[in-house]
């Protein structure tokens, strides 16, 4: 089984070396990468985090996403991506790690100034930031899109994901609200994408604190909040 990760691992590094955008086109056209995933492993789970931000330097979205790349959880092989923070680029990103990967749950992640880790269910379709993204881009009061619907939800066992990671006296909680920056976008965009090409592929999206470091009172270390997101995907994987 560790032979498998390792192999896996290589190749999709090998696949996204030297480009920050996947490639879809190397995913599909490497049939037998998908096999072995598809023969070894129940499930597969795709988790994203953001690159660094303003005062999210690192982003510990990141950090979980690189730490659990490879991992194999409840008999889930789980691959991590780190998204740019900017705006339509970020959905973009995940949308074409969606059809690399092929997954069937995708947990995407983001960091905030929070003092637990919020399980949210609801996307909402609005962008709207007073604060540029990385390239320096605002959008205030703008639909991610105009004909979709205003709010999407999560079909991710959320109070379950709650409960469970609670149970290990990691303070959690279930949040109605994941804003309006791009977190939202990708917690929205990814909602929508799969909807509007009827994929069979549970979505939804977790905030973290920040680091201990960055935030010695609200912060939490960044071992918990891995912890945390095993117990988020093993609860997905069972009930999915």
């Amino acid at each position: 089984m560790r032979f498998n990760r390792i192999v896996i691992v290589l190749c999709f590094s090998i696949l996204l070396i030297g480009s920050y955008v996947i490639p879809v086109g190397s995913f599909e056209d490497d049939i037998n990468l998908v096999n072995i995933v598809d023969c070894c492993y129940e499930k597969t789970v795709l988790i994203t985090g953001f690159e660094s931000w303003a005062k999210y330097t690192p982003n510990p979205s990141q950090l979980i996403a690189e730490n659990l790349n490879g991992e194999t959880i409840n008999g889930a092989i789980v691959f991590g991506i780190t998204a740019p923070v900017i705006w339509g680029e970020a959905v973009d990103f995940v949308t074409q790690g969606i059809m690399g990967y092929n997954p069937d749950i995708v947990i995407s992640m983001g960091a905030g100034m929070i003092n637990s880790i919020h399980v949210e269910k609801i996307g909402i379709n609005l962008k709207s930031c007073i604060k540029p993204d990385n390239e320096g881009n605002v959008f205030l009061f703008r639909r991610i899109d105009p004909r979709g619907p205003f709010l999407l939800l999560s079909p991710l066992p959320t109070k379950n994901i709650v409960r469970e990671i609670n149970r290990v006296n990691i303070s959690t909680e279930q949040n109605y609200n994941a804003g309006s920056f791009i977190c939202n976008e990708v917690f929205y965009g990814v909602l929508n994408f799969i909807d509007r090409n009827d994929l069979s592929i549970e979505a939804g999206f977790i905030h973290v604190p920040l680091l201990s470091s960055q935030d010695p009172e609200n912060g939490m270390d960044l071992e918990t909040m891995i912890d945390a997101l095993k117990i988020a995907i093993s609860v997905c994987v069972d009930e999915i």
